[in-house]
């Protein structure tokens, strides 16, 4: 997968597969822990999107996205999966984000980890998605607007 990130490329290959489940497997317990509560009011299947997110939802989505991002077992498998990563043709791993001014890249880790994690985990999901049938349209565009 290529994508340019601040006019330069990042180029990420998809990691093998026992350390993408460990991955997906960490991400997931970190959201477990956390209690991921979503509470959609007045659901109409055929058009999702229009239905509202309870307040207590959105504070639950983001509780989970901090507990995946504070949880090391994510972070130190980000990083196995990110070393088949570069970008600016640099190798992508801690050292990548050191510089002698103390911040580096640090203001890619977010975005280059975001497209490493999503190009790992992806697979998963679309397989997921199919076998909700003829829902996965819609589970398709729920996800796609996260």
């Amino acid at each position: 997968m290529e994508k340019t990130i601040n006019g330069k490329k990042l180029e990420i290959t998809l990691s093998s597969f026992k350390e993408v489940m460990q991955l997906k497997k960490a991400v997931e317990k970190a959201i477990q822990r956390q209690g991921l509560v979503i509470d959609i009011d007045g659901v109409d299947m055929e058009n999702i999107m229009n239905s509202k997110v309870s307040e207590g939802s959105v504070s639950s989505i983001i509780s989970s996205i901090l507990a995946v991002d504070t949880s090391e077992d994510v972070e130190r498998l980000l990083f196995v999966c990110a070393e088949r990563a570069t970008y600016d043709n640099n190798k992508i791993n801690a050292e990548f984000f050191e510089h002698p001014d103390n911040t580096g890249n640090w203001e890619l880790y977010y975005p280059i980890m975001f497209e490493v994690l999503k190009v790992n985990l992806s697979p998963f999901f679309k397989g997921l998605i199919s076998l909700f049938g003829s829902s996965s349209e819609m589970f398709a565009a729920l996800l796609k607007s996260k």
